[in-house]
């Protein structure tokens, strides 16, 4: 337990250490206008476990008494010596107040466009009022002091937190990480061809080149409607750091750059709409998954109550097979007794009026449950004149049936056989006096299936019943929960196409 306190003090120390390091490297990376410490200190303070707070504070306070130190001679020594030690926690207050209320990285992305400038105000707020209660320098009083400052604070959240925010979701499967990436790259190739077009065209007109930097932000808008939220982010981050690195490389106290501040101002303009452009994407995305999601749960449910179905009607199509088995046997037993009476004539006819009945039961029974399918496959079933007499209804029923559909699971040759079935029952509509029934066996891409074309020869128009109604909505729920399409062309003919993936068919013996 010991050793586990020492190590988190240990943890802590050293990101004091690296957060002091990264604060004076932005600093001397940032002018008023893009000022990245203001991003590092609140990314540090929106993402950061809370037990890390006072490390934070700490590395804050370092960076700040190495930049202010030096400076006691002529901006005082009460502020060189005292600010470092308030600043830090008073601009905490309204990322901690903000934080309480957003507790995912989605209510975050949502509420960024109005909480940065938020902060970002806050932040110059909290020096001002510093600075004139321990009479530091004056300059933040200034409305140019304010808009600099704001702006530059503004765009260094952006440039700090939205990239962070993205690395956080990066295996969350919200964004395709293949597309992303291309995206990015061509992003990138778009963004530095601008860059080096301004930077290498020797003297550009002003507003050429505020026009070159302004288009910046046309791949990020791209990136938006692709990705969301994060295709923003990620866009934001490119045109703002491509932007900055176009200012000039000022070395002194108050340096400014009134072209590209320009720009920097539409910039955050633009970013923040994106911002909640790319929420709004994100968010139906999110919705469009889940839906995706809750179909495919009904479809694997569907196909489950479908299956359990099978089972229960081969378990009774069995019982029925063992009970005409019984039956056959007490005929046979009655037309022995018969002949050893010596009445032939009737025992013939006990076995003449058995066979027909064994054959009419075997009839209800494969249309209960066809057990053949098992041993034989589909073809055999839709061949059979079982399945003629029971679904043609005194209509011939014409099989032109394709290659052998053993490749295909039992699962989806039950699905075709029932398919089959249905189709016949909803074109019986028309009164045929035929059907042609058709099966193709297919392979597209990835998966293996069987189309079937069932026709009717009609002799009436079509008259919906209760039967064809019935048929029509069955066999629209098990095309459904197979993965796959139906349709009805006029009153006479249905197409029909099941198929699962190839690395789960196997052959039935």
């Amino acid at each position: 337990m010991e050793n586990a306190k020492w190590r988190g003090v240990a943890k802590g120390l050293a990101l004091s250490a690296v957060y002091c390091l990264a604060y004076l490297a932005a600093w001397f990376s940032s002018l008023d206008q893009w000022f990245l410490p203001a991003g590092l200190r609140v990314a540090g303070l929106l993402l950061l476990p809370y037990r890390y707070w006072p490390y934070l504070f700490a590395g804050d306070i370092a960076a700040l008494l190495l930049l202010r130190a030096p400076r006691a001679g002529y901006d005082g020594e009460l502020w060189a010596y005292a600010s470092p030690f308030l600043l830090p926690p008073l601009i905490a207050i309204v990322p901690a107040l903000l934080r309480k209320r957003l507790k995912t990285i989605e209510r975050l992305i949502k509420w960024l466009p109005l909480m940065a400038p938020t902060i970002a105000l806050w932040g110059w707020f909290s020096n001002m009022l510093i600075n004139f209660v321990l009479s530091g320098p004056t300059s933040f009083a200034s409305f140019d002091k304010l808009m600099k400052f704001s702006i530059g604070s503004w765009l260094g959240i952006f440039i700090v937190l939205l990239p962070w925010l993205v690395w956080l979701e990066r295996d969350s499967g919200k964004v395709s990480v293949h597309h992303f990436r291309r995206d990015l790259l061509i992003s990138i190739i778009t963004s530095s061809a601008l860059y080096f077009s301004i930077s290498f065209s020797g003297s550009l007109d002003p507003s050429l080149r505020q026009g070159m930097l302004m288009l910046m932000i046309a791949p990020a808008i791209g990136l938006a409607f692709r990705h969301g939220w994060h295709g923003a982010a990620i866009g934001i981050f490119v045109a703002n750091l491509a932007i900055a690195m176009t200012l000039p490389d000022f070395n002194f106290e108050a340096a400014h750059d009134t072209s590209t501040f320009m720009v920097q101002q539409a910039l955050v303009i633009a970013a923040t709409g994106l911002l909640v452009l790319g929420a709004t994407i994100s968010e139906q995305y999110a919705k469009a998954r889940g839906l995706g999601i809750a179909e495919a749960e009904a479809i694997k449910a569907a196909r489950a109550i479908f299956l359990s179905s099978e089972r229960i009607l081969r378990d009774k199509a069995i019982s029925m097979d063992e009970m005409q088995l019984r039956v056959d046997t007490h005929h046979r037993q009655l037309a022995k007794r018969l002949k050893a009476n010596g009445d032939h004539k009737t025992a013939l006819l006990v076995n003449t009026e058995a066979v027909e009945h064994a054959a009419r039961f075997q009839a209800q029974v494969a249309d209960v449950y066809p057990i053949k399918i098992e041993t034989h496959g589909l073809n055999a079933v839709l061949n059979s004149q079982g399945f003629v007499d029971n679904r043609g209804g005194g209509a011939n029923v014409l099989p032109l049936l394709g290659s052998d559909p053993k490749l295909l699971t039992l699962e989806l040759q039950l699905a075709a056989y029932r398919c089959a079935c249905h189709a016949l029952d909803l074109l019986s509509e028309t009164e045929p006096s035929a059907y042609v029934l058709k099966t193709r066996i297919r392979h597209i891409g990835g998966r293996r299936g069987i189309a079937l074309f069932v026709t009717a020869k009609p002799t009436t128009l079509p008259q919906s019943t209760h039967k064809s109604a019935t048929a029509a909505l069955e066999l629209a729920a098990r095309i459904k929960a197979h993965g796959g399409i139906v349709k009805r062309h006029h009153a006479h003919r249905v197409s029909m196409w099941l198929s699962e993936p190839i690395a789960s068919a196997k052959i039935v013996h």
